[in-house]
């Protein structure tokens, strides 16, 4: 529903490469999951979309919130 409504969508996929990913289960178990060739290629599909911004960095995550804060602010006139 979103792109409908022309809001961007951003995405931080978990699988976005083929590797093994070794993960914390609750309780401190670690468990080792594989990323599959198939998982990426939906990942790849959602990047092709517009309006659609796939991440890989939790990092990323403020400036795009910083971004679209200033940019409703200009638009607002505030």
């Amino acid at each position: 529903m979103a792109l409908k409504a022309y809001v961007p969508v951003y995405i931080l996929p978990t699988d976005y490469k083929v590797e093994d990913v070794l993960t914390k289960l609750p309780g401190g178990r670690t468990l080792k999951i594989g990323v599959r060739r198939e998982d990426v290629e939906h990942v790849e599909r959602l990047r092709k979309m517009d309006g659609v911004f796939v991440i890989e960095d939790p990092n990323e995550i403020p400036p795009i919130f910083e971004k679209h804060l200033r940019q409703f602010r200009e638009k607002d006139g505030n």
